[in-house]
């Protein structure tokens, strides 16, 4: 996702996971067979902003 934002892309920082299963079949066109779990928003940003620091794994788990 990162690189997406690198080339100008942009995406919504979350999954989405409650949606209405038969509609997001009809609407991709998916075989019977095929379920779909989650969706991810992604497209182009509506402003252009600078891409944040990525932060260090040692501020987001702690070791113990």
């Amino acid at each position: 996702m990162r690189s997406g934002e690198r080339i100008g892309g942009g995406r919504i920082p979350w999954w989405v996971g409650d949606f209405d299963e038969q509609w997001v079949k009809e609407l991709l066109e998916l075989d019977a067979d095929l379920v779909p779990v989650s969706l991810l928003s992604i497209g182009y940003p509506a402003e252009t902003g600078e891409l944040s620091p990525r932060r260090h794994l040692d501020e987001m788990v702690s070791w113990r």
